[in-house]
């Protein structure tokens, strides 16, 4: 079935994060997001990687995140 991409274009949120952003279904999303060129993409990741670069230098902001901590995840600035 195809799906209505345009979903992200009626939304009022400009900032979104992406949890997964360089597994196989999470890169997809993240390059869709940045396709569009309309939002602020950041990626949380537990550490940098070559995935995590391409992205970067696609658009996307990486947030270094520590997911097995909540107070590391209470701290998270979007």
């Amino acid at each position: 079935p195809k799906h209505n991409t345009n979903i992200m274009m009626s939304s009022s949120f400009k900032t979104v994060a992406i949890i997964g952003a360089t597994g196989d279904l999470g890169s997809k999303v993240t390059q869709a997001f940045l396709a569009k060129n309309q939002f602020d993409v950041r990626i949380l990741i537990r550490q940098v990687g070559g995935k995590a670069k391409e992205l970067e230098q696609k658009g996307a902001r990486i947030v270094v995140t520590d997911f097995s901590s909540l107070d590391s995840l209470k701290q998270v600035r979007i």
